[in-house]
């Protein structure tokens, strides 16, 4: 880092003589790294850091399932966070972490919450609760909420609360459901993410937002745990987008989507076949082409239905004003006849005994 020299003495000025304002101008432009090496230097900038080193924060009540060691150690932020005490619901290491969240509450911006645990389901245990709730208001400027839990539960009514209070734009509800009683609506956000369930559905029609993001994961019955998805104009006034991420594994005997009355909404469904291994994808893909126009109301026509690789499926349609301007689908792949389907069938039956040959000959 240069030095510059006052005009009278002519000493050299360090950077810690320069004033905040001028310090936060020189750290927006440097990387990660470096303002991460710059926080060890003295409290000072250890302070000033912190307005891009916590701007998103990661509090870890529990993770314990397939988390690469990366992320465990990137989300370690106090002396208590362990493995073990990670994996568990461990009060003392969690009130440990709510300590670290406020004394930086001040510059999270984005707050994304972790409690992942498949052996304890108790989700916020009340002992616990208060403390969290005391923290959360104390971080009153976050714009975005992401929360990461591994198990179905109710949103705790104070978590909401907290939410009417912030400039929130972004918000990822994960699979929780809303609390009961009588919600306030959060007007502000614009961006909404959540497990589409029917106990989750309240959620949209807190928020109405411009963009929603929708996860159909983990759908494993024969019998859907959804139902039918109608967005209308007035429940949505401001839409402009719908996308949808939905594991394809049912067998659908009703509709599921019904958009003809937001066409001013870019309408985005990605499927996923049920297929583990690749000798089993044209089968699936074969039954995917007959349950797909049970899914929609609408006529596919007036989609564009893209197999973009073997396991997934787009299904999209632009908003009005552009097919307005002469908008047409480029692809129908859930059209390709029989003699398609057996050239596949026939690739993929080649694959597999080329792969058989390979292991047998070691």
């Amino acid at each position: 880092m240069s030095t510059a020299t006052t005009t009278g003495s002519m000493s050299p000025i360090g950077l810690l003589d320069l004033p905040n304002e001028t310090l936060l101008g020189i750290l927006a432009q440097q990387n990660a790294h470096t303002i991460k090496d710059l926080s060890l230097v003295c409290k000072r900038l250890n302070t000033i850091c912190g307005h891009w080193t916590f701007q998103t924060y990661y509090l870890c009540l529990r993770m314990d399932m397939d988390w690469s060691n990366r992320d465990r150690r990137d989300k370690r932020l106090t002396p208590l966070d362990t493995s073990e005490t990670m994996e568990k619901w461990d009060r003392e290491a969690v009130l440990a972490r709510l300590t670290h969240l406020s004394e930086k509450a001040t510059y999270v911006r984005e707050l994304v919450i972790y409690n992942v645990s498949q052996k304890d389901m108790d989700l916020f245990p009340e002992d616990t609760m208060p403390e969290l709730e005391r923290v959360l208001k104390l971080c009153t400027q976050v714009t975005t909420v992401t929360l990461k839990i591994s198990s179905d539960g109710t949103m705790p009514l104070f978590m909401w609360e907290w939410f009417t209070t912030l400039p929130l734009r972004v918000l990822n509800v994960g699979r929780l459901a809303p609390p009961e009683g009588q919600l306030q609506p959060l007007t502000k956000v614009t961006h909404f993410e959540g497990f589409f369930y029917d106990k989750t559905r309240p959620f949209l029609y807190l928020v109405k937002p411009q963009y929603i993001v929708l996860n159909y994961w983990q759908i494993y019955d024969r019998t859907p745990a959804t139902s039918f998805f109608k967005p209308t104009r007035e429940q949505f006034p401001d839409l402009k987008s719908i996308r949808i991420k939905l594991f394809f594994s049912c067998s659908y005997n009703d509709a599921l989507f019904d958009f003809s009355e937001v066409p001013q909404a870019k309408i985005n469904i990605n499927f996923e076949l049920s297929a583990p291994y690749k000798v089993m994808y044209p089968a699936a893909w074969k039954r995917f082409k007959k349950t797909l126009p049970k899914v929609f109301v609408e006529d596919l026509t007036g989609f564009d239905v893209n197999r973009r690789d073997d396991k997934y499926i787009n299904v999209s349609r632009p908003p009005q004003d552009v097919i307005d301007k002469g908008w047409t689908p480029q692809h129908a792949d859930h059209l390709q006849g029989v003699e398609q389907e057996e050239l596949e069938q026939a690739a993929v039956t080649a694959y597999a005994r080329y792969r058989l040959t390979r292991e047998l000959e070691f």
